[in-house]
């Protein structure tokens, strides 16, 4: 697989390139892996999957014009092959707009057909109670469960920037962070 091939070609660049843009201070996902590291029993470690360095601190940038890709309700599960208990997502806001671009977290999953868990085409809002709202400020870290629901609400004016990580867990095992 070419993509996937790139993916772990660039990834320690990818890590070095956001420390060189964060210094003098430490990187944003740094800062949170070694924070993580000192306070889980097990520590916490960039993963590898495949025996290769996985990427670490993926960016996004998110314009006004460009949230309908982030407003729809979606979980990001966990690809069979990958041996886990469960995935969070550590988000750092480094940039966010003056009004909306909240983090829309609901806590419950909904029941799905067979049908709905192949394609995720419905519309998740009718489906689910009210969410609970996150309005992140600049340097904000946030940490959520990626297997349940969660959406960016639009925004009229600004952009919304951070760096973002997964960390998946193990029981007794060492978080792992990749993007």
């Amino acid at each position: 697989d070419p993509i996937k091939k790139k993916y772990y070609v660039r990834a320690l660049d990818g890590i070095r390139e956001l420390r060189k843009v964060s210094t003098p201070f430490l990187s944003p996902i740094d800062k949170l892996r070694l924070e993580l590291d000192e306070l889980w029993k097990d520590g916490a470690k960039i993963a590898r999957f495949e025996n290769k360095i996985m990427l670490v601190g993926m960016g996004r940038v998110i314009n006004h014009k460009d949230i309908q890709n982030d407003e729809s309700p979606h979980v990001d599960p966990i690809p069979p092959k990958i041996d886990l208990d469960g995935r969070f997502s550590g988000i750092v806001y480094l940039e966010v707009p003056p009004v909306g671009g909240e983090l829309e977290v609901w806590n419950q999953f909904p029941n799905l057909s067979k049908k709905d868990k192949e394609n995720y085409k419905f519309n998740w809002r009718e489906r689910l109670d009210n969410p609970t709202i996150i309005r992140p400020q600049v340097g904000e870290l946030v940490l959520i469960n990626t297997s349940l629901p969660h959406a960016v609400k639009s925004f009229l004016h600004g952009n919304r920037i951070a760096v973002q990580s997964f960390i998946g867990y193990k029981k007794n095992k060492p978080l792992q962070l990749w993007s």
